[in-house]
């Protein structure tokens, strides 16, 4: 995917890989050491979300996190169906504004093709229709309602 990265939006990459628990240990093949770097140890992911430039996932929770940075973000799922039959999901994958990918190929071309405008569209559609909003006051929000709460359960 590097190279559809350089291609769709310019630059130098490096790419950030963190494996599933699962496999830890898997080794990046010798060609990729150059632009790859296995991040899988880092201990916090949400720094790991700051830091980069665009997101690809399989089903990784972190991407409803990383949807608020309004960065690139895109689903890889080779093995959807079964993951549907075995799992299920909160809602169909199609309706949220990351594009979702089956193969290696049609991931590179949804890279190839990614509409910025388009995209940050759907993520206001999407945070909208989920109730989700960010506005930098969560914490005063969360504090006031602690309060209220409390002085009620006082009297």
């Amino acid at each position: 995917m590097h190279d559809a990265l350089v291609e769709r939006f310019g630059g130098e990459w490096r790419i950030l890989v963190r494996f599933h628990f699962k496999l830890k240990n898997m080794p990046i093949p010798k060609k990729y050491l150059e632009k790859v770097v296995n991040v899988t140890d880092y201990p916090d992911m949400q720094e790991l979300l700051c830091g980069v430039d665009f997101g690809i996932t399989d089903y990784s929770s972190w991407m409803c996190d990383y949807i608020l940075t309004r960065r690139p973000g895109f689903l890889f799922t080779l093995d959807i169906d079964k993951y549907v039959d075995e799992r299920g999901f909160y809602y169909p994958l199609e309706t949220s504004p990351f594009p979702v990918a089956k193969t290696n190929d049609e991931l590179y071309e949804k890279i190839i093709n990614f509409d910025v405008k388009k995209y940050q569209k759907e993520i206001d559609k999407f945070l909208k229709e989920k109730d989700c909003y960010e506005d930098g006051n969560a914490s005063k929000r969360v504090v006031k309602k602690i309060n209220t709460i409390t002085k009620i359960n006082n009297k």
